[in-house]
């Protein structure tokens, strides 16, 4: 049976963290609120880049779709600015006026 004893949970915390005996409640709260905000800014690097790389590869097969659909490559000007704009709103949308004006 898989059930904490009082005894078991008490020997656990006073061996392995006797160094928070010394706080408050209190100071304890906060501890454990750093301790979550640490965490998430953990959890939310790697959410980030797995995003980034999410959203770079559905712009490469846009393009790559793009071409095959229209036969050209990539010496005619219209059609680069027309893959970098389409590339834009997937990877950063809210930069995209910046390709649309050049």
């Amino acid at each position: 049976i898989a059930v904490f004893k009082e005894y078991n949970l008490n020997r656990h915390f006073t061996k392995k963290h006797s160094k928070y005996t010394l706080h408050s409640l209190k100071e304890l709260q906060i501890v454990a609120e750093n301790l979550a905000k640490n965490l998430n800014k953990q959890q939310n690097i790697f959410i980030k880049k797995n995003n980034i790389e999410k959203s770079t590869t559905k712009a490469s097969y846009v393009v790559a779709h793009k071409i095959d659909k229209l036969c050209k490559t990539f010496s005619e000007a219209e059609f680069v600015k027309q893959c970098m704009v389409q590339v834009s709103e997937i990877c950063c949308p809210e930069k995209k006026h910046i390709f649309e004006n050049v």
